[in-house]
């Protein structure tokens, strides 16, 4: 009699076991599904960086690791001179500074940028980059959308008389910032603190028709499982240790880690170790605010 008690546990403990392990739903609405990605991925900036060199003789290397209607994401390794100060006519461009140092001509001056910097650069502003170090420059490239015909710069033919002055095409900037700028992650996150008793805490840092970029603190439980119907959600993790829901299963993630979650896909978050610093970017801004369906109550 306690034998077969016994046994019955450990077969009831077995089938719950195996109930919990197996995957969980991935998409929450196919028909926002308008990208070669069918479900999240994760991508550690480190391991990718490495398995993508310059090739002997380059100066630039970009790979597009995501592309859709409202967001192409680039992940870049930079060495010496780049391109001409230009602007662009139908898209943000906020290149995240992952590993190196250089200049960026930001607010019409050429200004030091190092790793963990976030340039934000609105459409109409005219930016460049340049190394100035002896390491190559790695960088996270997002274009909110992508660049009309794969290619809206407009060069700025005499770059003295920009010297000072960041703007391209003042027609063109409807967010509230009229030049771009530059912030370090590190310094953000220890002067926006979470405030006692809070678990999360986000500061929307830049918004426009196409895009807005939240830094996010994040302590303990998250918020359920979820997907978008309006905008892509793009996570970097800069600090800190957890778990997203990818693919239908809590994934191990930590700093240095990019998460990419298609509209129409479930996803979601929860930290496991220390506080997650994260930013988000969300591809356009979220429908009336909010366009999350949630499959947790």
């Amino acid at each position: 009699m306690k034998k077969g008690l016994i046994l019955t546990l450990a077969c009831m403990l077995l089938i719950a076991g195996s109930a919990l392990a197996a995957p969980g739903p991935v998409v929450g609405d196919a028909k926002l599904l308008d990208t070669s990605f069918d479900k999240g991925v994760v991508i550690s900036l480190d391991a990718f960086f490495a398995e993508h060199p310059l090739k002997a003789g380059d100066a630039t290397r970009g790979d597009t690791v995501f592309k859709s209607p409202r967001v192409e994401v680039v992940l870049v390794t930079n060495r010496g001179p780049l391109i001409d100060l230009h602007y662009h006519a139908t898209c943000e461009e906020t290149v995240f500074v992952y590993k190196g140092q250089g200049e960026m001509f930001i607010d019409g001056k050429w200004t030091p940028v190092k790793t963990g910097d976030l340039h934000v650069n609105p459409r109409g502003a005219i930016h460049a980059t340049r190394v100035t170090g002896d390491e190559d420059m790695n960088v996270v490239c997002f274009f909110t959308a992508p660049q009309a015909s794969g290619n809206d710069k407009a060069f700025i033919p005499n770059p003295g008389k920009y010297e000072g002055t960041g703007i391209g095409a003042p027609t063109l900037l409807d967010t509230q910032f009229t030049k771009n700028f530059v912030l370090n992650l590190d310094q953000f996150y220890a002067e926006h603190p979470l405030k006692p008793g809070e678990a999360t805490r986000g500061d929307t840092v830049f918004k426009s028709p196409r895009a807005e970029i939240v830094l996010v603190t994040n302590h303990g439980p998250l918020i359920g499982r979820h997907y978008h119907s309006s905008a892509e959600e793009i996570v970097y993790i800069h600090k800190g240790q957890g778990e997203m829901y990818i693919g239908g299963e809590w994934v191990p993630v930590k700093g240095g880690d990019l998460h990419i979650n298609p509209r129409g896909i479930y996803h979601s978050t929860r930290v496991t170790g220390e506080d997650l610093n994260v930013f988000c970017i969300f591809a356009p801004p979220q429908a009336g605010g909010n366009d999350k369906t949630f499959l947790d109550k």
